[in-house]
C-alpha cells in the first residue's frame, strides 16, 4: 500500500458511514397515510392562555383529523 492510500482510507471509512446513517434515518420515516388519523386526538385550545401560533397550528393539526373522517 501506498502512504497516499493510508491517508485517504480514514476519510473514506467516515463518508461511508456518513452515507449509510442518512440512508438508514431515510427508509425510518413512517407516512402519515391513515396512521395519523389512527393515532391523533384532537387538541382543544385554551383561547384565553394560548398563543395565536399555537391555536393556530391546533386548528391545521384538527383540520387533517377532520379530513380523515
Amino acid at each position: 500500500m501506498k502512504t497516499n492510500d493510508l491517508k485517504c482510507w480514514p476519510t473514506s471509512v467516515l463518508c461511508a458511514v456518513v452515507l449509510t446513517i442518512l440512508m438508514l434515518l431515510n427508509g425510518c420515516t413512517i407516512r402519515l397515510n391513515g396512521e395519523f388519523c389512527d393515532l391523533y386526538l384532537p387538541v382543544y385550545p385554551d383561547y384565553e392562555k394560548d398563543t395565536p401560533e399555537t391555536i393556530r397550528q391546533i386548528d391545521q393539526n384538527n383540520i387533517v383529523y377532520l379530513k380523515c373522517l
